[in-house]
């Protein structure tokens, strides 16, 4: 269900039909399915945590995540209900029983919360050039802008008038403007103290998912059985969604374009470097 928003979202030709009311009924009719669903499936395994917290900032998977978190697979062998929480920017209230996904704010207030006893944290970063290639695409192409603009338009309209080196110095000051790049190395740095809190590389999920999405059931006790895992991760490749292979080049009207990490082959070495430069040390390290 939430591949065919990401393709009203995503795709030139459909985009102009994904108005908001669409993307909420759609939505709603989700949420009808995975009730639906959750009650068809008796749980085989009760996780040891009492709430599951997916935290990603924008650009790093969310919207996958989000869809892969919500199959009643994981509440079959977690005993957690997933709990949706796009488009809440805050006043999040982390309750026992849920998956919450996605949380795309790193805050006192959510931070407090995820420090609960049996409260774990699943933390998706991804390499700091693709952030800021995948953003300034999204937001010169793609965001729905239904609920109040947020200075869309304003950002839009400064990126059209850069030639890639400016946007990459735009996107950089707007990500320092928000502290973006900090509160990442803030949570990996309270991440190499505390292990409820589960540090997952964008990539490796994409490179090696097998071996990455076993290491993320098993840390936050999630019981898939292997043979599950497989078809979970077979269901939510990145080659089940597109319909091509992720190395191959997409086109530019593809719903599911995938192709930053080819765009990351085309900067030079100085926009490398400033955008580096940018991002804070911890993030830095996972990515050096």
């Amino acid at each position: 269900m939430l591949t065919t928003y990401r393709r009203f979202k995503k795709n030139t030709p459909l985009r102009r039909f994904a108005t908001p009311g669409l993307v909420r009924a759609i939505k709603r009719i989700e949420a009808g399915y995975l009730a639906v669903s959750r009650a068809m499936a008796p749980i085989k395994h009760q996780s040891k945590y009492k709430a599951i917290c997916h935290i990603g900032l924008q650009k790093t998977g969310t919207v996958w995540f989000r869809e892969m978190l919500s199959d009643p697979k994981l509440y079959r062998y977690s005993g957690l209900n997933f709990v949706d929480c796009a488009g809440k920017r805050e006043g999040l209230t982390i309750k026992n029983g849920g998956i919450y996904s996605p949380i795309r704010q790193i805050s006192d207030e959510i931070l407090n919360q995820t420090a609960q006893p049996d409260v774990a944290t699943l933390f998706v970063v991804r390499n700091p050039l693709a952030i800021t290639l995948s953003w300034i695409n999204s937001t010169e192409k793609y965001h729905i802008t239904g609920r109040g603009d947020y200075g869309m338009s304003e950002r839009r309209a400064a990126l059209a008038a850069c030639d890639l080196s400016g946007k990459i110095d735009y996107a950089t000051a707007y990500f320092q403007s928000e502290n973006r790049f900090e509160k990442i190395d803030r949570l990996l740095e309270l991440a190499k103290t505390d292990p409820s809190i589960t540090v997952v590389r964008y990539e490796d999920c994409t490179d090696k998912p097998a071996e990455t999405f076993a290491r993320i059931f098993n840390e936050l006790d999630i019981a898939l059985p292997d043979e599950d895992q497989q078809s979970f991760i077979q269901t939510h490749s990145f080659e089940s969604y597109s319909g091509r292979p992720i190395d191959a080049q997409a086109n530019p009207s593809d719903a599911l374009q995938g192709r930053t990490h080819l765009e990351i082959q085309k900067l030079s070495n100085p926009e490398k470097e400033r955008i580096f430069s940018a991002a804070g040390p911890c993030l830095q390290a996972l990515y050096s």
